[in-house]
């Protein structure tokens, strides 16, 4: 009797770290933390208005993530900043690109979208695989289309709000 008792016992247990290791899609996604790696002041030196993806000279934001995915994907989305200059001319949204770089990715979690041109609208930067809880931490870096006959910013001294980083966890 009690070999049998200590049998069903040891089947119940194997019954219960069977239900406490389900997939993540039986998880419900959350988002455990999103982290600013520091406020950086990102510049653009414009030398010659010929480059259509020309770097930032400084500042490279980096984001961790701490997340648990659920069966659907997520993403990363960026917005780009609004840019006034002193005279009032604009940059437009469209005339900056942006590349999402994973620097630690602890599950296989993060998938790059490569460079993408960014707008007014959130533009994907990357992919956050189903089913996984794990952490990435990402780099951002940031282009400008300094072409002349692209946008036609003119030269002056511009600043800007804040780009948007955003983590999508369906």
């Amino acid at each position: 009797m009690i070999v049998r008792r200590l049998v069903t016992a040891m089947a119940a247990a194997a019954v219960l770290v069977a239900t406490t290791t389900m997939p993540a899609s039986a998880a419900t996604a959350a988002i455990l933390a999103f982290i600013n790696g520091g406020s950086s002041s990102i510049t653009f030196s414009v030398a010659d208005m010929s480059q259509s993806a020309m770097p930032a000279t400084s500042g490279l934001p980096s984001y961790t993530l701490i997340a648990q995915t659920s069966s659907s994907t997520g993403s990363i989305t960026l917005t780009a900043p609004t840019v006034r200059g002193a005279s009032g001319a604009v940059i437009p949204a469209n005339a900056f690109q942006a590349k999402c770089t994973e620097t630690s990715d602890n599950q296989n979690m993060f998938t790059t979208t490569g460079l993408v041109r960014l707008g007014a609208a959130p533009v994907s930067c990357g992919t956050l695989a189903a089913n996984v809880l794990g952490s990435v931490t990402f780099t951002i870096a940031l282009y400008l289309d300094d072409t002349g006959d692209a946008y036609g910013f003119p030269a002056d001294t511009y600043t800007s709000g804040s780009l948007s980083v955003t983590a999508n966890v369906p």
